[in-house]
């Protein structure tokens, strides 16, 4: 799924706006959420870390992944530090995330490892002691079934 965000700062309401877009309909990019920061939250999360610039940009409406959302913080200090108003617009596409995303080796040989357990409990390398010949002694059960009970459940229902 592709997504835009595009952020600016709103001088006359003292905010920076994030809209966030997403392509639902084939190259039609649709507006999902608009999020607001007033400038002193911000500027004093700026000054406490990118970290706490991160909990304040997320929220239970607007939650980026951690990729997203680090180039979102750089793009919002980059405009507080400039007297640019923005708009400044960020575009992802899924597919090249995932695609750029090397795998771990140490995770592939454990993977390798696993299979390979695996397919050493579908072998057929069982000993067979069983000798076909002996029969079963008397088996005594204590369970009972009385002959004047009905196994047909149908008539219950």
């Amino acid at each position: 799924m592709k997504q835009k965000y595009s952020i600016s700062k709103n001088i006359e309401n003292q905010q920076i706006v994030i809209n966030e877009y997403a392509e639902l309909d084939k190259e039609i990019m649709s507006l999902l959420c608009t999020q607001t920061y007033d400038f002193e939250t911000v500027e004093a999360a700026i000054q406490k870390g990118k970290d706490t610039l991160f909990r304040i940009v997320r929220n239970i409406n607007f939650y980026p992944p951690y990729f997203y959302t680090n180039a979102i913080s750089d793009t919002i200090i980059g405009l507080m530090r400039s007297d640019d108003n923005g708009p400044k617009e960020l575009l992802f596409d899924d597919v090249d995330l995932l695609a750029t995303e090397e795998p771990d080796m140490d995770d592939m040989d454990a993977v390798e490892d696993e299979s390979d357990a695996i397919d050493e409990l579908l072998d057929d390398d069982i000993e067979e002691t069983f000798d076909d010949d002996e029969t079963l002694g008397n088996i005594n059960s204590p369970l009972k079934i009385a002959d004047d009970e009905s196994l047909d459940i149908e008539d219950d229902i």
